[in-house]
């Protein structure tokens, strides 16, 4: 008896280191979500539109291809028509208007406009270089980067004039204000290894440059998500430790969110007032995990699918806005009652492009393989309520071959650009 006590504890010694081990490498790869939340973020089982499973990795294969299965893809989305394409040009960026108007930025520099599936061209102009184009808050102003990355030259092409302002060299890491003209940008200090961190306005010919603080940092990415509240974040490699952190543009001061995961990638929403973070294993260098994180830096849920934060996006939506019914009343007339307003209700949701080969980037290290185009994936596309984590299909059809990337929604359609031929598709989200 005694034999078999002294075996059991062993036994137990062993599945006890067995455990830990485990929980400090899954420690290594994301922080831990607060716990007593039914947040749930598990994808739901998929029966595609081509049949089989959405989770099927299909005919899935690495480099470019071209169309979709080597069919011309549908020449716009029209009215009842759930996917299409809205133009047979090849995009690195898009915006798209109240009125359905769709504005592309070609590879080669051109701008053009879709209406109704007829192009125009606003700007003829080839850029030699693009690195890429970046649209303003209302998508009147699109910011050019091009060049050497290093030390690259940045101009803004104006929707309406259909003119293109040059702006000095050497601006790096460039963002739009979300709710002006305002770009911030880091710039170079002569004889300094710190970069200076200025905003200018766009806008305002006569607008010079505001300094907002002196840092030692180097090839850092700033998204300006409020307009006191700047995001900037390391490049990240699954080879590298990388940080988050929060710039306060009205106060000038700098705030550490995140430090010290590899792989790390992340967007923000502007919103919703949370953020999609990326952080990978620092022992296998492959893989990774997705979290839910408050501006504080603090997990608020983990998501049980992996895919990249660039292939996802935050959308607000509205529900039952109020109407236009004036309620109040002067000093000579009787107060009546008020009129019964409709409740306002601001849903937040997070739509991703999810690899329906759940292994593919589980071994691939990221986000480098993606970005140096050795990763290609075949996508299925979900909806997650921010607020109960329930997840629901947006599209899945094993005859699509889709790998998604700059998804945005608008007027009820979720758009993207297709890695595998540039072009930009549209799903109908009503």
């Amino acid at each position: 008896m005694k034999r078999i006590y002294y075996i059991l504890g062993i036994v137990g010694v062993i599945a006890l280191a067995i455990g830990i081990g485990y929980f400090l490498r899954y420690r290594s790869g994301a922080p831990s979500p607060s716990s007593g939340n039914a947040f749930t973020g598990t994808l739901p089982t998929e029966t595609t539109a081509g049949g089989g499973s959405g989770q099927n990795n299909g005919n899935e294969t690495s480099g470019q291809g071209t169309g979709t299965n080597g069919q011309t893809p549908t020449p716009t989305i029209s009215a009842g028509q759930k996917f299409g394409v809205i133009s047979q040009s090849s995009a690195i960026n898009f915006y798209v208007d109240a009125q359905n108007n769709a504005i592309l930025v070609r590879p080669t520099g051109q701008i053009i406009k879709v209406s109704s599936g007829n192009p125009s061209v606003l700007s003829s102009s080839a850029i030699a270089g693009l690195i890429r184009a970046d649209f303003s808050y209302d998508g009147k102003k699109i910011l050019a980067v091009f060049g050497d990355s290093s030390n690259p030259q940045e101009s803004v092409f104006d929707i309406d004039s259909k003119s293109w302002q040059p702006l000095a060299q050497g601006l790096l890491s460039t963002t739009w204000s979300p709710d002006d003209y305002k770009i911030a940008y880091f710039s170079n200090i002569n004889g300094s290894s710190a970069l200076s961190l200025q905003t200018l306005d766009i806008s305002n010919s006569k607008a010079k440059a505001v300094e907002l603080m002196k840092l030692n940092v180097q090839d850092q990415i700033l998204d300006w998500i409020s307009p006191n509240n700047i995001i900037m974040s390391d490049r990240g490699s699954a080879f590298t430790s990388g940080s988050v952190w929060l710039i306060d543009t009205k106060n000038k001061t700098l705030s550490q969110l995140v430090n010290g995961y590899s792989g790390m990638e992340s967007i923000w929403s502007r919103s919703a007032g949370m953020g999609l973070l990326l952080s990978g294993n620092s022992l296998t260098n492959v893989g990774g995990k997705l979290s839910l994180t408050n501006p504080e830096g603090n997990v608020i849920n983990s998501l049980t699918f992996l895919t990249l934060p660039s292939k996802c996006t935050f959308d607000t939506e509205i529900q039952n806005p109020t109407s236009t019914v004036s309620t109040s009343t002067t000093a000579t007339t009787t107060k009546s009652a008020a009129q019964k307003q409709p409740p306002v209700t601001v849903k937040n949701y997070l739509y991703c492009a999810v690899p329906r080969d759940s292994q593919k980037l589980s071994v691939s290290s990221l986000p480098d393989d993606y970005e140096k185009m050795a990763l290609f994936t075949l996508d299925n596309f979900y909806k997650i309520d921010l607020s109960s984590g329930n997840v629901t299909s947006v599209f899945a059809d094993l005859n699509q071959k889709l790998d998604a990337k700059n998804l945005g929604v608008f007027n009820n359609t979720l758009l993207f650009i297709n890695r595998y031929d540039s072009l930009v598709y549209a799903i109908s989200l009503k």
